[in-house]
């Protein structure tokens, strides 16, 4: 009986923490190791495994017929190739041509549709090379890096977020854990820009808890030129301001003003967008060659495209659930500005009337993982555990045969 008491106990003091911004956690490198850098090798490593087994598959890469006829998309390594699929190819284009000079018709795909800081990034580092050491196999090695040191880098802000605000080893291993094991975990690693949204996002959040606004705005800034959920962090930046000054707006004072730098980076690609093309809105317009159009949220529970099948019940299934968990974290004192994250993330795509990806978008939610850490529950933790391996594990082998995935 003194175990469960205790166990209980330990809850509203995990809690109490959260708003409350304490020093600063020092973890040892071994710790560090332990607790972070070996989950993320061998979550590779599994990985890695998995597509060896698939990667040569005869019915893979079928949907673009010179990627089957060659049997590879962008890699003779398929160690490096299986990182690199469909929306791969749109970075692959920024970073070795850049952002096309010219008009655009409304309706078709184009590359401007994906913001700049991660591939112009990519781009920086593969302008650096060697002119004979430039093309498609060194671009999508630079990407996949890039992607990866910055997973590893987010893997290491969530644990030192944690270990800092719950001063709690063993929670905040968990949450890196719960992090990888995420169906769509995978991206982390892909020649896609969810690493290094994720880890600008937890770096920006973890300041603000620190109340260090400057530095929380820089980073929401560049956020914001890596895609639109970084404008939307205005909102949990505000309440946490609001909560320190007892709710009262004449309160705030200057530091209010560093929250006008979180939307710069939007600002500076729209300004861009616009000496590029003539208009500022078209990295909005752009999105509507992928579906996406202003309309209800009830629009994400219409019916699929059939191009993406069943797919779409996955990500239906994980708004309803990140939406429920959203909820709960907002009608609890404590977790509120975590809720208000995990609803921004809901936000960023609730109102494109498609819920093509959402799954994806999903992953930045890190709060949700944080408070599953929470829990004390061994059942809950080999449930999630279970299920959420065991469709990473499906996903990523329909992502390495090209099948679409989020």
């Amino acid at each position: 009986m003194a175990k469960r008491t205790n166990r209980r106990s330990k809850q509203p003091a995990a809690s109490a923490a959260a708003t409350t911004p304490a020093p600063l956690a020092s973890p040892s490198w071994r710790q560090l190791v332990l607790d972070v850098g070996l989950p993320f090798a061998l979550s590779r490593v599994l990985l890695l495994l998995v597509a060896g087994l698939f990667a040569n598959h005869p019915r893979g890469l079928t949907w673009i017929p010179k990627f089957a006829e060659r049997g590879w998309a962008y890699s003779q390594s398929r160690w490096l190739d299986v990182w690199a699929r469909w929306d791969a190819s749109w970075y692959l284009e920024i970073v070795t041509k850049g952002y096309q000079q010219g008009g655009y018709a409304i309706g078709e795909y184009s590359s401007m549709a994906f913001f700049p800081l991660y591939p112009q990034a990519v781009r920086l580092l593969y302008r650096l090379l060697p002119t004979a050491w430039q093309g498609e196999q060194a671009a999508v090695a630079l990407g996949v890096l890039v992607a990866n040191a910055c997973a590893l880098g987010a893997a290491f802000m969530l644990y030192w977020h944690v270990r800092a605000r719950f001063d709690d080893r063993a929670m905040a291993q968990r949450s890196v854990v719960y992090l990888l094991a995420f169906p769509t975990a995978f991206f982390l690693g892909c020649f896609y820009s969810e690493a290094t949204i994720l880890l600008l996002l937890v770096a920006a959040y973890h300041m603000a808890w620190r109340r260090r606004w400057a530095a929380a705005a820089v980073l929401g800034g560049l956020l914001s030129a890596t895609r639109s959920v970084g404008v939307l962090m205005v909102l949990p930046f505000l309440w946490m301001q609001l909560e320190d000054a007892g709710f009262k707006l004449g309160k705030l004072g200057k530091r209010a003003l560093w929250l006008l730098l979180v939307p710069a980076g939007f600002i500076a690609y729209a300004i861009y967008l616009w000496r590029l093309t003539g208009d500022a809105g078209a990295v909005v317009i752009v999105q509507r060659a992928w579906r996406k159009e202003f309309s209800s949220p009830l629009a994400l529970f219409g019916t699929p495209p059939t191009l993406y099948g069943d797919l779409v019940h996955l990500d239906r299934l994980l708004i309803l659930a990140f939406a429920a968990a959203a909820a709960w974290l907002l009608s609890r004192r404590t977790w509120r500005a975590d809720g208000l994250v995990v609803l921004v993330v809901l936000a960023s795509f609730a109102f494109t009337g498609t819920p093509i990806s959402a799954s994806r978008y999903l992953l930045m939610a890190f709060p949700v993982f944080v408070w599953l850490a929470a829990r004390q529950s061994a059942g809950v933790r080999y449930a999630y555990l279970g299920a959420a391996v065991t469709m990473q594990t499906a996903l990523w082998i329909c992502w390495v045969l090209m099948r679409w995935v989020a």
